[in-house]
């Protein structure tokens, strides 16, 4: 508690040092879900933040803020916040990209992973909006990942700027487009994001009534299935979990269906997040459950109780619906995971 209050405080000597402990607390809470945390950690963050960008060798820390506050906002489900936070964020590693190679030139290797991630935040915040008639905003989304993609030299941004693609196609109803990105996706290395994404654009798609491919629906299974084996780890097993389970019951193996979506609820359960986005996912959890076992009941008793008014509001003209088939594709076609 006493080295609690020492890094939160705001006597605490030595700006970086300070900012570098909230951070950490930061990366934490989001991790956790804990919105009180999150919250005192940013506006004590943002107070820190003028001193912080009078020493250069600081900015880094900044940036990884920057990141940081963008997740902040999707746990709240204010898609609004998160994406002013990640069009600032890209701002300002654009204009301290700009002004570093004005001055310096190319000698800085990290900076360009500092853009990539930057673009790859801003794109992914707004797929998160994308509706089904968002053409706009899609090109805008398909450029920054071009961008990403042209430049990646790391698995992981190469895996994000998949994923978020994947997202864009799906959101659009562009079928074709879904499957040739779950098919590309499966012919690199999977991690459990990627393997996620490609259970999740499979399900949609079959939702949608789309004609898919049984080996591909198959070998999407087998590959989701490898990690919900891997037990060292609750999140995002908790959504591979729900995406094996939809794929299960919408090729006729009900009983393991409601195995693995039950397990996922267990797992959403014991992480106990204490924000927005943890009893949205817990809610879409049980209404996959519900649907499992001939269930009917209104969308918006699922998400009664704590952060009640931040999931209705997602939901929106949903929130009377009943639980179907098409309901869930409209719900999940909402849902940021």
């Amino acid at each position: 508690t006493t080295l609690f209050r020492s890094i939160t405080g705001n006597r605490c000597e030595g700006y970086q040092l300070l900012f570098r402990l909230r951070n950490r607390l930061l990366l934490l809470g989001n991790h956790i879900g804990s919105t009180d945390l999150v919250t005192g950690l940013i506006d004590k963050q943002q107070a820190t933040l003028p001193h912080l960008l009078s020493d250069a060798e600081a900015l880094p820390l900044a940036m990884q803020f920057g990141a940081l506050i963008v997740d902040s906002a999707i746990n709240d489900l204010d898609f609004d916040a998160a994406l002013t936070r990640a069009e600032s964020h890209y701002r300002f590693v654009q204009d301290f990209l700009s002004a570093w190679q004005l001055f310096v030139g190319d000698s800085a290797p990290a900076l360009p992973r500092w853009k990539l991630r930057a673009a790859g935040t801003l794109a992914r915040t707004l797929a998160m909006r994308i509706q089904s008639d968002d053409d706009a905003i899609s090109v805008r989304v398909h450029d920054l990942l071009d961008g990403v993609v042209a430049a990646a030299q790391h698995p992981t941004d190469l895996s994000r700027a998949r994923v978020t693609r994947l997202m864009v196609f799906s959101r659009l109803h562009q079928w074709e487009q879904t499957l040739a990105c779950v098919e590309e996706m499966l012919n690199s290395e999977l991690d459990v994001f990627g393997a996620n994404a490609a259970a999740r654009g499979v399900n949609e798609a079959l939702i949608a009534g789309v004609s898919v491919p049984r080996d591909l629906i198959r070998e999407v299974l087998c590959e989701a299935e490898r990690f919900v084996s891997d037990r060292s780890f609750d999140h995002p097993r908790d959504l591979v979990l729900r995406e094996v389970a939809l794929l299960h019951f919408q090729s006729g193996g009900h009983s393991q269906a409601r195995r693995y979506i039950e397990e996922s609820r267990v797992k959403l359960k014991q992480q106990n997040l204490a924000c927005a986005l943890g009893r949205w996912l817990s809610g879409l959890a049980s209404i996959h459950n519900d649907l499992f076992r001939n269930r009917t009941s209104r969308l918006a008793a699922y998400f009664a109780g704590s952060f009640e008014q931040q999931c209705l509001a997602l939901l929106g003209p949903l929130a009377s619906e009943k639980v179907d088939r098409q309901s869930l594709g409209a719900i999940r076609a909402r849902s940021p995971y």
